[in-house]
């Protein structure tokens, strides 16, 4: 494909991207939100601190500090809060005094609104006795409450002498948080769109698909959440999934249409992939030795189990500190990530998609997942083994030569599209197939690919 090809593709993708971005974009949470203690108890009247600290995930922050949102319930007081300092590069503390008006469960939620996604956060206290407090204490305490502080009335009563827990977030109330999030959407669109563009063998809307993703989760959103933050935070909130649904959510898209579609998400969803698919460069590749590109997917299942490791070990998102394409899109510059992303820069020039097929630890997760999914790629008896799929078609080696028919590492195989849409003989179809035969023929073709596509001649390898 030449410069000039290839320049054009991006830039009508860019812009459609973009179009698309303009009308999708919408107020989410932001920043990452710590309360220390989690939870605490008391008697009614007991005055309560809460130290508090905002990780900000986003360069250049349209929030302040000062905007931050306490919303409590209606036995819970706010009666002092310290100014906001920084604690290094993007950190911000402050101490948030509160006081037990009754007796019951109080709740304490801290909110950041922003264009960009980040995170929401909740503490509980507990307070005994039985007496109420009218008028909650004020003197000799902090009085530099941001102008953000919120109190939302409970819906329980007071006249009592104790006052009921406040309600927990109901399912429902957690999904509706959850799916009003833009990105979720983003995430299920590019999938189904992936998957209609894959039916109708249009490969080249991998490239609009691509595009967006790269603009709109990556540098819109400074890929926060990605697939692999959500994974982490799945694993440290499993007691928790209603607050994190949206993480769990997150982790399902790509998860799911695996085991439905394979490996749909990598070839067309990812924004990492997607960078790397643009800096790509054919005429410039390295090809490496088969061998050697089967040792090197290991390296992602060692640093899949190094992850999970050390965020169960250290109860955080160990992987932001070092992921070299949140630098990217965010443009922070930080030792480790930033020299990482450097190399993989440089390295997915000449290596098609280096991170994607030996490093990402979810490419670990899905490549497993990958040898259950119900709908794959397959030979029909039109197939004469030419060859072209695997040596020419196939930039994922998921495809390797046969003696009769060429063999498909379905858990490996991206679903990008080129074999099925560039075959001469038409002969590869994306189905279900007919788990009791031998594999060679499938089930009869979907509806939209009943009627034949004209044999043809092998297009150029760069096209």
């Amino acid at each position: 494909m030449s410069n000039k090809s290839w320049f054009r593709r991006f830039t009508v993708s860019f812009v459609l991207a973009l179009a698309t971005l303009l009308l999708v974009a919408a107020p989410l949470f932001a920043c990452e939100i710590t309360i220390k203690p989690e939870k605490s108890s008391g008697q009614v009247g007991d005055i309560i601190k809460l130290d508090i600290t905002v990780v900000l995930t986003h360069r250049n922050c349209p929030v302040p500090m000062s905007d931050t949102k306490f919303i409590t319930s209606s036995n819970l007081a706010i009666v002092g809060q310290t100014a906001w300092v920084s604690a290094g590069r993007d950190t911000y503390k402050t101490v948030l005094t509160v006081q037990l008006l009754a007796a019951g469960t109080a709740k304490l939620e801290i909110v950041r609104d922003c264009i960009k996604e980040g995170g929401y956060e909740v503490v509980t206290l507990t307070a005994g006795g039985t007496a109420v407090i009218d008028t909650p204490v004020t003197t000799n305490i902090p009085r530099e409450v941001s102008p953000g502080v919120v109190v939302v009335p409970s819906t329980s009563s007071i006249g009592g002498d104790t006052v009921e827990p406040a309600s927990e977030m109901t399912w429902l109330e957690a999904f509706k948080r959850a799916f009003s999030q833009p990105f979720i959407w983003a995430y299920l669109g590019l999938t189904f769109f992936a998957y209609f563009a894959l039916l109708f063998r249009r490969r080249r809307w991998r490239y609009i698909s691509l595009a967006f993703s790269m603009v709109y989760l990556g540098f819109f959103l400074g890929l926060c959440p990605c697939v692999i933050g959500a994974m982490q935070n799945v694993l440290l909130h499993l007691g928790d999934p209603k607050q994190y649904l949206a993480h769990f959510i997150i982790l399902a898209v790509p998860i799911l249409s695996t085991v439905f579609l394979g490996r749909l998400y990598c070839g067309w969803v990812c924004p990492m992939g997607a960078v790397q698919q643009f800096l790509y460069r054919r005429d410039l590749s390295v090809k490496l030795p088969a061998w050697v590109g089967d040792k090197l997917r290991w390296l992602r299942f060692g640093i899949l189990i190094a992850i999970i490791s050390a965020a169960l070990y250290t109860g955080t998102e160990v992987f932001a500190e070092i992921d070299p394409f949140k630098s990217l899109f965010n443009a922070q510059i930080s030792p480790v990530p930033t020299t990482f992303l450097v190399i993989l820069v440089v390295a997915s020039i000449f290596i098609f998609t280096p991170w994607c097929r030996f490093l990402c630890p979810m490419g670990a997760v899905l490549s497993v997942v990958g040898r259950i999914a119900r709908r794959e790629l397959s030979f029909k008896p039109e197939c004469k083994n030419c060859g072209a799929c695997a040596k020419t078609f196939c930039e994922y080696k998921a495809i390797t030569p046969g003696s009769v028919l060429p063999k498909i590492e379905q858990h490996e195989c991206a679903r990008c599209g080129e074999c099925i849409s560039r075959c001469p003989k038409n002969a590869m179809e994306y189905e279900i197939p007919d788990r009791k035969s031998n594999g060679s023929v499938s089930l009869p073709q979907s509806p939209v690919l009943r009627h034949p596509i004209p044999e043809r001649v092998v297009p150029d390898p760069g096209d």
